[in-house]
């Protein structure tokens, strides 16, 4: 994953920045950091259900499935960085 992010392939190029609030940005840096929904929901005091709703949000919202798709994205996009990752 390192050395696709690393890489110039950027698929997302094309794709305007997508406006996400405070809240989903965090949701997609902790999911990327590989916490839960669970560990999510306690870390910025939403529940469960709310932190799982705005995952499928964003991943409609950025057409990636899955942890590794919405990865990529964030590195692709400059949401995280790969100094970031653990």
């Amino acid at each position: 994953m390192k050395e696709m992010a690393a890489s110039s392939y950027n698929p997302y190029k094309k794709i305007k920045m997508l406006d996400f609030t405070e809240e989903e940005l965090e949701i997609i840096r902790l999911t990327c950091f590989g916490l839960t929904i669970q560990e999510i929901a306690a870390r910025i005091y939403l529940s469960e259900r709310k932190v799982s709703r705005l995952k499928v949000k964003i991943k409609e919202q950025t057409e990636v499935s899955g942890h590794h798709g919405l990865l990529f994205y964030a590195l692709k996009t400059g949401i995280i960085n790969l100094s970031d990752l653990p």
